[in-house]
């Protein structure tokens, strides 16, 4: 079972953003820039994070809300090291162009090289596109990762592994927050990959869950 409810947005999160309407891409955006915000005089201009984390409750404890302003993937592999394998994959894909919607878990759980050799092939997918969100779990070690579609890094679990991970990675500690309003930007250069993801692999889909995906 996928602890769905554990995962909660920061406070202000639901009412702090400005979402595309329709699935297509934002104007002025370079592909591969998963947010945009408004910049006077010039229009949509990419958004980056300050490359900084902070701990904050969460219903069984506390998590880190890490926001990387690059290599999110290579970030999100090395926390996963902090996880006892196997892990399971659910792929979120909450606004689609050319699948359904919906949580899809991977069949079978996959081991550390396992894990590397399914994200790498969609790498610039996952990084550059914010159609879905990607959960990695660890059932033995009672942990989830949550890359969502924000380029934020939700993190549950061994909290002082995390924090020795993000230390070497040259994250601080400190505050941060989405732009306001911002943008969600959804390319059309990456339709392939979505049917892709979908085809290549064993999925369980389920629908979205509203509050929890969106």
């Amino acid at each position: 079972m996928w602890p769905v409810r554990r995962h909660e947005p920061p406070d202000g999160y639901r009412y702090n953003i400005e979402m595309s309407s329709e699935p297509g891409p934002s104007s002025r955006a370079p592909v591969g820039t998963k947010l945009a915000y408004h910049l006077d005089g010039v229009g949509q201009a990419p958004h980056r994070h300050p490359h900084l984390w902070k701990r904050e409750p969460a219903a069984n404890g506390e998590r880190l809300l890490i926001g990387p302003k690059e290599g999110f993937l290579d970030l999100l592999l090395q926390l996963a090291d902090c996880l006892e394998p196997p892990y399971a994959i659910l792929y979120v894909l909450s606004v689609p162009r050319v699948s359904e919607p919906g949580r899809y878990q991977m069949s079978g759980r996959l081991d550390r090289q396992q894990l590397q050799e399914f994200v790498e092939p969609y790498r610039a997918y996952l990084e550059g596109d914010a159609r879905h969100h990607l959960w990695i779990h660890s059932h033995d070690s009672t942990a989830t990762l949550v890359y969502d579609k924000h380029d934020l890094i939700y993190a549950y679990g061994p909290l002082d592994c995390y924090l020795d991970v993000l230390e070497k990675n040259q994250l601080m500690a400190g505050q941060f927050e989405l732009p306001f309003p911002h943008y969600h930007n959804y390319f059309p250069e990456f339709d392939e990959t979505e049917k892709l993801i979908i085809a290549s692999h064993e999925w369980k889909r389920t629908g979205i869950l509203p509050g929890v995906d969106d």
